[in-house]
């Protein structure tokens, strides 16, 4: 960035604090005898009264786990 504006420093401040109070947070791995994968989405058309703009997730497991 050739010009950064102090804006830009408050966004990093605020990620970094966000991460600071997270890192207790996390995914945890089970074994399963079972190794199956099971995809999930949700969608939603025009989500936003004012934008109109669609809004889609998707999470997939393996097993148990959460790996996308």
């Amino acid at each position: 960035m050739n010009k950064p504006m102090d804006e830009y420093f408050g966004f990093v401040k605020r990620i970094l604090r966000y991460v600071q109070g997270t890192t207790q947070c996390g995914l945890t791995y089970s074994v399963a005898s079972n190794n199956f994968i099971a995809t999930f989405s949700n969608s939603d058309w025009a989500a936003d009264p004012n934008t109109k703009r669609f809004v889609t997730s998707f999470v997939v497991y393996m097993g148990l786990n959460p790996i996308l």
